[in-house]
């Protein structure tokens, strides 16, 4: 099954090369530069699944997250980060795994060049 997915990054190198897997995967990757671009990609079209970056400058992984769940947008997300631990504004986690305590349609795996953990998340998703 063909899944609309958002990515979200504001590293544009990794961004456009993970648009590629996701699409040699066959699904639809639609881009965003950050997540004030992601917030503006949601206004017009809704996806099965969301993957972002945590750490972003303006709107980062988090706060999109924040948005969805105000906003009560229904799909998945995965959020990957090439740091261990996070204090951004008033949520702070140490254990990798309690991002599920604060949003329980999140995910969370450290960021890599192996995208096969991003590869799984879009396989145990489709329906």
């Amino acid at each position: 099954m063909t899944m609309r997915v958002l990515l979200v990054d504001d590293d544009a190198v990794f961004l456009k090369f993970l648009g590629k897997k996701v699409s040699e995967w066959g699904h639809q990757a639609t881009l965003a530069s950050g997540g004030m671009g992601a917030i503006e990609a949601l206004e017009k079209t809704q996806f099965d699944a969301i993957v972002t970056d945590t750490r972003m400058p303006g709107v980062s992984g988090w706060g999109l997250l924040q948005h969805l769940d105000r906003r009560d947008v229904s799909c998945l997300c995965l959020l990957h980060s090439n740091i261990s631990y996070f204090n951004d504004g008033h949520i702070i986690i140490e254990n990798l795994e309690s991002v599920t305590k604060y949003f329980e349609f999140a995910q969370f795996h450290l960021k890599s060049d192996d995208f096969t953990y991003i590869k799984q998340f879009l396989d145990g998703i489709k329906k």
